[in-house]
This record gives C-alpha cells, sequence and structure tokens, in this order.
C-alpha cells in the first residue's frame, strides 16, 4: 500500500489548487485499485465532490476522468470515517489495473466545483493497494 495526503492551510481548496503527486510503482500482475483520498470537516459546504483524477503512465500515456462523488447516504449522514470532526473517505478512481511497468506514475487531481474556494477541506490525496475486486 502507498498513500500521500497533502493538508490545506485554513482548511481551504482553492480550485485554482492542482495537487500533483509522484508514486513509484513496481510492475505487477494483481489487480491494484487507486482511490483519492478526501477528509473534510461538518464545514464542508456541499454533500457531494466533483473531481478530475488523472494517472500518467512511465511511458506517456495517461488515464483521465471527471468524477463526483456523492459524501452524504440518504440519511444526510456524512460518509466515511469519523476522527475528532474529521471525515475521510476513500473514493475508487481506478479499479483491478495491473501495473504495466516499473516507474514513476504522476498522478494529479484537480478541485472541479464552480467556487474560487472551498471550506471544510482539511486534505486530499491518493491511496493505492491491492485490489479487493477480483477480475
Amino acid at each position: 500500500m502507498q498513500e500521500e495526503i497533502r493538508a490545506f492551510v485554513n482548511q481551504t481548496w482553492n480550485r485554482f489548487d492542482i495537487l500533483e503527486f509522484d508514486a513509484g510503482l513496481a510492475k505487477n500482475d494483481h489487480p491494484t485499485d487507486i482511490l483519492v483520498v478526501f477528509e473534510h470537516t461538518i464545514d464542508y459546504p456541499n454533500d457531494y465532490i466533483d473531481l478530475n483524477f488523472t494517472l500518467y503512465l512511465p511511458e506517456g500515456g495517461m488515464r483521465t476522468r471527471d468524477y463526483m462523488f456523492e459524501l452524504k447516504d440518504t440519511l444526510g449522514v456524512w460518509l466515511g470515517r469519523n476522527n475528532d470532526g474529521v471525515y475521510r473517505v476513500e473514493l475508487p478512481v481506478i479499479q483491478g489495473m495491473k501495473i504495466p511497468e516499473d516507474g514513476t506514475y504522476k498522478i494529479r487531481i484537480e478541485n472541479k466545483l464552480t467556487k474560487f474556494n472551498t471550506a471544510g477541506v482539511t486534505a486530499v490525496g491518493y491511496k493505492i493497494q491491492k485490489s479487493r475486486k477480483q477480475r
């Protein structure tokens, strides 16, 4: 498992603060999942998050997609694990991928909400783990 998180000053994610990470991965034949880690407080103004996730492969290819994830259940209760008022949700963006080659994979996460600043966001990052879902 690999994980990297970036915390936000004043718990605010500016929509032009595009996050970029370098993930060193080794070629493997077992399915791998990549998740966006999103941490927020009750001050977060929405019950969803819109974001773009892009994975750049070492040989030059890429996978990119816009996502909209619900952050509350049908009863209006925040999803994820609550740790002293900070909710952590792990949002699946790529599931069951086999890592095709050794190298540095670049990860880019962009806030796609329309507001300039989004309050209540404490941190955003990624997590890479062996897939729980078999293909």
